[in-house]
């Protein structure tokens, strides 16, 4: 089985201290064949956002060291950027990128859900405004995939999973499936959610099915590795729950430009 990781963090990103060369490294000895690094760039903090221009330079004398054995993409993992139009565009407009997740990491009024108090009362109505601005990053945002569209439950309490869990949300999903894929663009797998309390990829094999059958093909599959310790877990478990959800082929990227590569 083909071995891609398109969902990395490096020492570029606020929350990882991680070089490009332990992560090639690391690769290298695991049998990757291609990965993508995707700092962050959580838009409503500025004086987070990397320095992708010195990203680019080593990634480029990586790509040298290890041509013919590991190809490394240049990505980024926009966060909110429904919220930031205008910043969102101007740093894609300014870097090269081969790769673009759009994620949602914290709502405009409710924050994060890592920190959101969830209860009976409470968690409908992060749901609601969850899918909402999901919805508006899946119609208007510039991007090849979106990021881990189940994050949220990842932070349920266990006495709310039997009334918050993704599959209650199905009509919600396809509704926002259905917007992805009537734009060109996907989804992916992030196999972080297999290191939670979740126990299965973000999203998980139902709700692959669904996309599956309303005709995604666009999508990748991520570790969202902040280290080189979280660095490819998973992956190969992604893979599978991507052929036991019907698909056969799994999406690369070269400068924004779609690949199908068989599982």
């Amino acid at each position: 089985m083909k071995r891609f990781d398109y969902h990395l963090h490096s020492e570029y990103s606020m929350d990882s201290g991680e070089s490009l060369s332990n992560i090639s490294a690391k690769a290298i000895r695991e049998e990757m064949e291609e990965i993508a690094v995707t700092d962050h760039a959580e838009l409503q903090n500025p004086e987070d956002l990397p320095d992708f221009h010195r990203r680019q330079a080593e990634l480029a004398e990586l790509n040298q060291k290890y041509e013919g054995s590991l190809k490394l993409k240049s990505g980024i993992e926009l966060g909110q950027p429904h919220r930031f139009p205008k910043e969102a565009e101007q740093i894609l407009s300014e870097t090269a990128f081969d790769f673009v997740i759009a994620s949602l990491h914290e709502l405009e009024t409710l924050g994060s859900p890592a920190n959101f108090a969830f209860d009976k009362t409470s968690a409908p109505v992060f749901f609601r405004q969850y899918f909402e601005e999901l919805r508006v990053i899946a119609e208007t945002a510039d991007y090849d995939v979106l990021g881990h569209v189940t994050l949220p439950f990842r932070y349920v309490p266990e006495s709310l999973s039997d009334l918050h869990h993704p599959m209650l949300y199905r009509r919600e999903y396809e509704e926002i499936f259905r917007i992805v894929i009537g734009r060109g663009k996907g989804i992916e797998v992030n196999t972080s959610g297999l290191r939670t309390r979740l126990g299965e990829p973000m999203p998980g094999s139902e709700l692959l099915s669904c996309y599956h059958n309303l005709g995604g093909r666009v999508i990748t599959v991520g570790s969202d590795g902040h280290s080189c310790r979280s660095a490819f877990l998973g992956i190969e478990t992604g893979m599978e729950t991507l052929n036991r959800a019907g698909f056969e082929t799994v999406t690369v990227f070269t400068n924004r430009i779609q690949k199908q590569v068989k599982l």
